[in-house]
């Protein structure tokens, strides 16, 4: 790790959740510094393709809203009515859509990122999480496609979240670290002694 990297390491503040028995805290935490840890120190571009369709369907949801406001603004409330209650169908019509996308493409996808050897894409891993609502238990499945012998593997772990966290409720980082990137490690170099 070069200086400038421990120095914003420890410049950041410490992960913290606010109960350490609300599991979507947990999950949320826990995917997030997931995330940062492989981009950061596995090899591995994250793709935000998942933030950038929800981010795309929020914006246009904004613009309707915000073309609903001008137009009765400037026609008044009863000839923009039917143009209010067209923008309000779409705007749940897209909430629906985000929605959609967020259970049954996205679908706990926690990171997906690209290996890359030069300019040349290797391999791409995807980890998904999950967490039961009353469980402590922080399921991981890796899948690790290597793009070149065209051969996935996958790798799955599981671990109580009370082993990364204090009572207070700080993520102790370089015990979950270690895990994660001993299960990528066997996970990406699996393939590589077949």
């Amino acid at each position: 790790m070069s200086s400038s990297a421990s120095e914003q390491k420890t410049n950041e503040e410490p992960v913290k959740v606010t109960n350490v028995y609300d599991t979507t805290q947990l999950k949320n935490a826990l995917d997030d510094e997931l995330a940062k840890f492989i981009e950061a120190n596995c090899g591995f571009s994250q793709s935000h393709q998942h933030t950038d369709v929800k981010l795309v369907l929020g914006y246009i949801s904004v613009f309707i809203a915000a073309g609903s406001f001008l137009y009765e603004r400037e026609y008044g409330f009863d000839y923009g009515k039917f143009g209010t209650l067209g923008c309000v169908i779409a705007f749940w019509f897209l909430q629906a859509a985000s929605f959609l996308y967020t259970r049954f493409v996205q679908n706990n996808e926690a990171f997906v990122g690209y290996l890359y050897q030069g300019d040349d894409h290797v391999g791409t891993l995807s980890v998904t999480t999950n967490m039961d609502r009353y469980s402590p238990d922080y399921h991981i499945k890796y899948m690790y496609s290597d793009l070149k012998k065209r051969k996935d593997h996958r790798a799955e772990t599981t671990s109580s979240a009370a082993e990364w966290f204090t009572e207070d409720g700080t993520l102790v980082e370089a015990k979950f670290n270690d895990q994660i990137k001993a299960s990528v490690n066997s996970v990406t170099k699996h393939l590589h002694k077949d």
